[in-house]
């Protein structure tokens, strides 16, 4: 299996792995500083349409410069239920498949360009999004109603 491989279907397996994480975790608020659920679940649907549309930039322009895409509270629903976020975020991902599906293999070594000056790949931009899902993955088990 490429690389290229890998990254996709880590990608592609991130929508159940998060239905199964949720069906696990509580609904309630969390503490001062800690995500709830659905804040987990609605910051994932909005880095997921920031990251497809800095992918697509990466393959329509010439070395683009890029900005580090941050979270952003104002951005969550609180009035948007878990399954409602679970189901935006499946549909944004489907979306971002479709675009990493579509390209060529030499797309994946486009590059791009931080506002730091670091230079990336669009390989290294769906690592980082493959990452990011495992860091809230992760963070979203740690609300598991049975403590696991």
């Amino acid at each position: 299996m490429s690389r290229r491989e890998v990254l996709i279907s880590a990608l592609a397996s991130a929508s159940a792995d998060l239905r199964r994480v949720a069906r696990r975790a509580s609904h309630a608020a969390a503490g001062p500083g800690h995500w709830a659920l659905a804040e987990i679940l609605s910051h994932l649907v909005h880095v997921e349409s920031d990251s497809r549309a800095r992918l697509l930039r990466v393959v329509s322009e010439t070395r683009p410069k890029v900005s580090a895409i941050h979270p952003d509270e104002s951005r969550h629903d609180p009035e948007r239920s878990a399954g409602e976020l679970l189901a935006d975020f499946e549909r944004a991902r489907e979306e971002t498949l479709a675009v990493l599906s579509s390209l060529k293999p030499g797309d994946w070594q486009r590059k791009a360009v931080f506002e730091d000056g670091r230079v990336v790949s669009l390989r290294n931009l769906v690592q980082m999004l493959v990452e990011h899902d495992t860091e809230h993955l992760h963070q979203a088990s740690m609300l598991s109603d049975s403590g696991e």
